[in-house]
């Protein structure tokens, strides 16, 4: 199933005012400068962090990999565009729980000195 950028970037902009920048060959998402959302080749990935990155696991969801010309980075960004297609309420917890990890994690790094 190929789903839009747009449709993607509208569907997130109902969860949290959004801003956008080129990431890794994409789009990443942020909110309040933390990054918890991927765009790339028509496809979702969310980050993961504490326990939601085994949940993701379990879901089957897959890690994005990041190909540069003589490497392969794996970011801990995973793939829950089938979820978007066909599980939509969880694909939403989904979400709702890496942004508050990501604001979460954006918040403790500003706390170190």
């Amino acid at each position: 199933m190929s789903i839009t950028k747009e449709t993607f970037i509208n569907y997130l902009d109902t969860f949290v005012p959004n801003e956008q920048r080129s990431m890794f060959g994409g789009t990443g998402i942020f909110v309040q400068g933390a990054m918890y959302a991927l765009l790339s080749n028509e496809k979702l990935y969310i980050r993961g962090g504490e326990m939601l990155d085994q949940q993701l696991l379990e879901l089957g969801c897959h890690k994005f990999k990041h190909v540069k010309r003589s490497t392969v980075a794996v970011v801990n960004y995973y793939d829950i565009s089938p979820l978007y297609a066909s599980r939509l309420s969880l694909c939403n917890e989904l979400i709702q729980s890496s942004i508050a990890i990501a604001l979460q994690e954006k918040n403790s790094q500003r706390s170190i000195p």
